[in-house]
């Protein structure tokens, strides 16, 4: 008895997390620890711009008290 239904047969199922290769697996890790520097470094930067600000608002008070 057949049961593979006509509907079904040439559809490919899509690979599962296990089923996936190897190569596939370590480039899924990579990407996501690349994320997660990335959203590292966005914070250092978003503090670095803040803190221009506020040297830059500091320095301009100094200037404009100067004599």
């Amino acid at each position: 008895m057949d049961f593979d239904s006509k509907k079904d047969k040439g559809k490919e199922k899509a690979p599962t997390e296990s089923e996936l290769p190897e190569y596939v697996l370590k480039m899924q890790e990579y990407i996501a620890a690349q994320r997660t520097r990335q959203d590292a470094m966005d914070v250092k930067v978003d503090t670095l711009v803040e803190n221009q600000k506020d040297i830059s608002s500091k320095l301009a008070t100094l200037m404009s008290n100067k004599p």
